[in-house]
């Protein structure tokens, strides 16, 4: 059986170890993979076998965006043509840089100067710099439409899989600045004359490369996982037990306890009344509850009696504080919300047995507390805010608070 025509490899260093790089396509080439003009996508490189040959490689930055869609993947066919004449032929593209090899040994460098050289890495720089930009202004939105989710995000996952999930996302923007580190110091040593070295060892750091891919890729799709498996219990809701099969009590105040002389008539067709509960290390006992019923008061009154409740009693003091404080301003309107919806922030209730205690008032009204280590958040509808005021609501609420 003949050997296919085309081979897949990882590359073993960054883009941005030019010598590395370099090296590493020329060992490829001695040994009869020749990289594809269309080959690096994604991280992978494909070569097209032949018969060996001694090539050599230069990668040269570009300033020019590049990208599935872009039309400035490929160099100026000038330039492409000046290349040849010096005995250079494009090879392709890989990011920020445009791939050269050469079969003449004597094939001059494209690049003889290297205060010239340097100017294009200083265009490179600029690019790295706002893609940089682009990473931590998209954190920034991300805060300012949804607010922190830090501790929320623990409650719900737990602190390990929470804690891993923050450094996956962080070495992305860490990555771009050793990056940028990286070319800065090249382009330091081409303004001094000092001409960049076009080989390097790159098996000694390829295990490194490679574990740190395995890492990504294993801790990338555990995450990803993770958050379609939240998704789909959120949308199937598939883990929601139905109010009527629970027979334990529950640690905080239901309809009943709110109205204890009225009588409760009847389920709501509006919504399910069911809940779920969960537990991890941190956030030991956990609800997220909805009742919706209908209540006839002693007056004759017929009132419904909805109301949603995030219960968490977690293992610190801080935490739950921090939790609830996060939840005030997720809930209670983040700065976008209140910039653009006319929200008006959370407001604090007095004279309460607490350590934090807010009202909001959003379709509906809501109440945050906490006291020691437990939080409860208790979402409920206007009829009921008709009745009680945020204080007393407030103050039922702490009394059933187990």
């Amino acid at each position: 059986m003949s050997e296919p025509k085309y081979a897949y490899r990882i590359p073993p260093c960054s883009k941005y170890d030019i010598a590395g790089m370099e090296s590493w396509l020329e060992d490829m080439a001695a040994k009869g993979l020749f990289l594809d003009k269309d080959g690096l996508f994604l991280g992978f490189a494909t070569f097209v076998r032949d018969e060996p040959e001694a090539l050599r490689f230069r990668l040269e930055a570009t300033d020019t965006t590049g990208g599935l869609f872009s039309s400035t993947n490929d160099p100026e066919d000038d330039a492409i043509q000046l290349h040849h004449q010096m005995g250079w032929h494009y090879r392709g593209r890989w990011g920020q840089f445009h791939i050269y090899a050469s079969d003449d040994p004597d094939a001059p460098e494209p690049h003889t100067d290297p205060r010239v050289q340097a100017l294009t890495i200083q265009a490179l720089n600029k690019f790295q710099r706002t893609e940089l930009f682009g990473i931590l202004f998209y954190a920034v939105m991300m805060y300012l439409f949804h607010g922190s989710m830090v501790f929320s995000l623990t409650a719900v996952w737990g602190l390990g899989r929470t804690l891993l999930a923050l450094v996956f996302l962080l070495s992305f923007p860490v990555r771009e600045i050793t990056n940028l580190v990286k070319m800065v110091r090249l382009k330091r040593q081409l303004k001094k004359g000092v001409p960049m070295s076009h080989r390097a060892d790159w098996k000694k750091q390829s295990w490194r490369r490679y574990a740190g891919l395995g890492v990504e890729w294993i801790v990338g799709l555990y995450l990803a996982f993770s958050v379609l498996g939240l998704w789909s219990e959120s949308v199937l809701e598939e883990n929601r037990i139905p109010l009527e099969d629970w027979t334990k009590p529950f640690p905080f105040a239901t309809v009943e306890d709110i109205f204890p002389e009225g009588e409760v008539t009847e389920q709501s067709y509006l919504l399910d009344s069911d809940f779920a509960h969960w537990s991890n290390w941190i956030a030991m006992d956990n609800y997220d509850y909805t009742e919706s019923v209908q209540v006839r008061l002693p007056d004759g009154e017929l009132v419904m009696g909805y109301i949603q409740v995030w219960y968490y009693d977690t293992r610190f003091d801080w935490f739950a504080q921090g939790l609830a404080r996060e939840l005030a301003e997720q809930f209670g309107g983040t700065i976008m919300d209140r910039l653009f919806t006319g929200r008006e922030a959370p407001t604090e209730l007095e004279g309460l047995d607490a350590d934090y205690a807010v009202w909001y008032e959003y379709y509906g009204n809501g109440i945050i507390l906490c006291r020691g280590s437990t939080v409860i958040r208790i979402h409920y509808n206007q009829q009921i805010g008709s009745i009680y005021a945020p204080e007393a609501f407030a103050q039922i609420v702490l009394d059933h608070l187990r």
